[in-house]
């Protein structure tokens, strides 16, 4: 049975994502510092954890990078190869949202 906590994770990670790559968008703008704040705790607590398990502290570097990219943005703060972290976002939560259904 699919553990509820990692589907919402990666529902989250799918949100965070798309809110990189649609910068500016109302609905994205408002809630940026939020996923901005989360992904950067779930990304430390995913490092820090899983320090010996190399595919959770590649995740978490991703958690992490992508909360910083939001937190950038929430800033007004915007570079170009911000599309290529919104796409391995996209990535990475539909793969975790995949692993966790199995």
């Amino acid at each position: 049975m699919a553990s509820v906590v990692f589907l919402i994770f990666s529902v989250i990670d799918i949100l965070a994502g798309v809110s990189i790559y649609f910068k500016s968008l109302p609905l994205v703008s408002g809630m940026t510092l939020y996923l901005a704040l989360f992904l950067s705790a779930k990304g430390m607590w995913s490092i820090l954890t899983g320090r010996s398990h190399a595919i959770m502290f590649l995740l978490g570097c991703i958690d992490a990078i992508s909360g910083i990219t939001l937190l950038l943005i929430s800033f007004n703060i915007v570079f170009e190869f911000f599309t290529w972290i919104a796409a391995v976002t996209i990535l990475k939560g539909v793969y975790s949202f995949v692993v966790s259904l199995a």
